[in-house]
């Protein structure tokens, strides 16, 4: 279909972009979406009890669902000598042993339950190992779509023009005289992520200003690497507000993005499979939906307290299509010990560091997270872009796309920077790049770890501090 798009002209481009908005328009303001927003809505307002409530009525249907028609979980806990019925409330999960992706992988058929349920197939991104296919049910889609809605309508957004620099493909090639594609559906512009560069900056600039562009969607390296492109022509695009998910959003790049496009930004925490979705608000906190799944935060396979930072452990309260029960997400987060300050009552996490795959083991067994990396790159003015990554225990590899002025001086304060971090015994290359790999969908990690899980493990284990 894309050979056939790409060898279209322009016009029939543009009308193929807004027919296949329609559906997504459609969706957006269908009955059940509108619904789902005008509980997540009245929810904020909810006393915990409420959401304790809620929550598990549906997690006694889902287990009950799943033992009887999943294959996966029938077989699992008929081994495991699990008594399904004493599974009653979200504190009984941990009677339930977790599952994983390969899990998923390799009993795939086993996960699809008997009776057939409407749903649509989503593709896990591949940033972290192959794409996994996941069928969600058309309720739960609804529901996630409907906490994206909310995140918009808490930044202002009221249908104003957005441009997307997302994982769209609208042109086949980055010389193209113009780069981006309208929607008439959905008021909004689809520009190549994969084009961003000091050549076509210009060009996507003039377009951003001369269709008046009041917001971005974006991955947060997308609006990054067009922040720093501002700054380098001493130039701001004011906007109402900048609009992210998929990628964790740094401090260092959160400053210069706000700075820039002298705005807030609003991010969104969902997964392919849709299992948890959380929206920021007007004051920066992330406010966990509820409806759509429960969150486990977990530490050496034990929960911990609000306050306390883990790797993720989630279940579905919505996907009957492929139900995913105790399953392992492994995001670097937790929930907070404190109220937000905006007044409503949901539960909010920290925003989201990484995944287990993306943390520094240092040679001493410490765990250093992603969101501490970023300080030596805070007042480094010569580097567009970045990456870390661990090749082995006592070896780092920063990559950089150096800008104009790149000097042997940034290379070594980029060094001694990291050795504050990392210690004496980490050896540290800084490699000079033309651009950082993308993923399919043209996400970007900032941190990547080639190290086995096995190594990760003991040095969690044996008192490694994250």
């Amino acid at each position: 279909m894309m050979k056939v798009y790409y060898g279209c002209p322009q016009t029939i481009q543009t009308m193929g972009v807004s027919l296949v908005d329609t559906r997504e328009w459609l969706v957006n303001h269908s009955s059940s979406v509108r619904g789902y927003l005008d509980l997540l809505e009245r929810s904020q307002g909810w006393k915990s009890e409420e959401f304790i409530e809620y929550q598990n009525s549906r997690l006694r249907q889902m287990v009950r669902f799943a033992n009887q028609e999943i294959p996966f979980y029938r077989r699992l806990y008929r081994n495991r000598n699990v008594d399904v019925s004493s599974i009653r409330t979200v504190e009984d999960l941990a009677r339930l042993p977790t599952i994983t992706k390969r899990d998923v992988r390799e009993n795939w058929n086993d996960f699809v339950p008997r009776r057939r349920i409407r749903s649509k197939s989503f593709y896990t991104s591949g940033t972290t190992g192959t794409p996994l296919m996941i069928k969600v049910s058309r309720d739960c889609e609804g529901i996630n779509r409907a906490s994206s809605l909310l995140r918009d309508r808490w930044a202002g957004y009221a249908g104003e023009m957005i441009a997307r620099f997302v994982g769209d493909r609208p042109v086949a090639n980055c010389s193209d005289k113009n780069l981006c594609r309208r929607s008439f559906v959905m008021n909004r512009l689809f520009l190549p992520s994969y084009c961003i560069s000091a050549k076509t900056f210009p060009k996507i600039l003039d377009t951003l200003v001369k269709r008046k562009v009041q917001y971005l969607q974006c991955y947060p390296s997308s609006a990054f690497i067009l922040a720093k492109l501002l700054q380098a022509s001493d130039k701001y695009l004011p906007l109402k507000g900048l609009l992210f998910s998929s990628e964790p959003m740094h401090e260092f790049q959160r400053d210069l993005i706000e700075e820039r496009f002298m705005t807030k930004a609003f991010g969104f925490y969902g997964q392919a499979e849709q299992l948890l979705s959380a929206s920021q608000c007007q004051k920066g906190s992330y406010h966990l939906a509820m409806i759509d799944g429960v969150l486990e935060v977990l530490r050496d396979g034990e929960r911990i307290s609000p306050g306390e930072r883990g790797f993720t452990v989630a279940t579905t309260l919505c996907n009957l299509a492929m139900p995913l029960i105790r399953y392992r997400l492994d995001d670097y987060t937790g929930v907070t010990d404190t109220k937000c300050e905006c007044g409503r009552t949901s539960p909010t996490i920290y925003p989201i560091e990484a995944k287990s795959d993306d943390i520094i083991v240092t040679p001493e067994g410490n765990l250093i997270p992603p969101s501490s990396l970023t300080f030596p790159f805070k007042h480094l003015k010569h580097v567009m872009e970045s990456q870390i990554v661990q090749k082995a225990s006592n070896k780092l590899v920063i990559r950089v796309v150096p800008a104009d002025g790149f000097s042997s001086d940034d290379e070594s304060q980029l060094t001694n920077s990291f050795r504050e971090y990392v210690g004496e015994n980490m050896s540290i290359e800084v490699e000079k790049v033309s651009e950082i790999h993308q993923s399919g969908s043209f996400k970007k990690r900032f941190v990547i770890s080639e190290l086995n899980r096995a190594t990760f493990d003991r040095a969690y284990n044996e008192g490694g501090g994250v």
